[in-house]
């Protein structure tokens, strides 16, 4: 015999659509922000994961005192993208730019090879053209990304903590602007427990505006 859905049948369709939308939602949920920690969030004096093995963070790795070691050390956490923010530096003829600071024969070398390079170009202690450049940015980005990324400045805490500041929003559920601030304020004082004495009470992103320009790109995912 056949059934013919009833009205109370097809009233119920509407809301077992929408809580399937939600659990559906809910699946592919971002994580909050965590604590961060020394022992997940800490890397080097010059450098600090803002996401543990995903998103790291610091000076460029040729404004250090062995730019060799650090690029290794960077090298072997599987990084796959540079992302320099730096405008006062032509983009580098990468890989060849980094390639001077490691042996032909080491396997940080080898990785070198398989790396994206991107640059977007920032005037020091300044901001994007626009918010509108700064959007694009984080979108290149994330379609470049095939494995964890490496965003620098010069010292790893104005550009690079605005960059990353909004870079989050990709990576864990992010309640607010300030929230963000917070946590990547914290994320970088943890360079302090590696020998970085500037980091102990050190800000970033370092200036009112960078700061801002991070409120209203949050203010704009609402």
């Amino acid at each position: 015999m056949l059934l013919l859905p009833t009205k109370r049948s097809l009233s119920i369709i509407p809301t077992l659509t929408l809580s399937l939308a939600y659990l559906s939602t809910l699946s592919h949920s971002l994580p909050p922000l965590p604590t961060p920690h020394p022992a997940t969030h800490g890397f080097s004096s010059s450098a600090n994961w803002l996401v543990p093995s995903k998103l790291l963070v610091g000076t460029s790795p040729l404004n250090t005192d062995d730019p060799s070691s650090t690029l290794s050390k960077i090298l072997n956490s599987n990084i796959s993208t540079f992302v320099s923010l730096q405008k006062e530096t032509p983009p580098e003829p990468y890989p060849e730019g980094y390639s001077q600071y490691l042996s032909s024969s080491s396997s940080s070398s080898s990785s070198l090879l398989s790396c994206n390079f991107l640059h977007f170009g920032v005037e020091d202690f300044g901001v994007f053209e626009s918010l509108d450049s700064m959007k694009a940015a984080v979108d290149e980005i994330t379609e470049t990304m095939k494995g964890p990324i490496y965003v620098h400045c010069l010292s790893g805490k104005g550009r690079t903590g605005l960059l990353s500041s909004c870079l989050l929003s990709n990576f864990y559920d992010v309640k607010s602007s300030e929230d963000a601030l917070k946590y990547v304020q914290s994320c970088y004082r943890l360079r302090a427990e590696f020998g970085n004495e500037e980091a102990v009470d050190g800000i970033s992103p370092e200036t009112e505006e960078q700061r801002e320009m991070v409120r209203k790109f949050y203010e704009e995912l609402k």
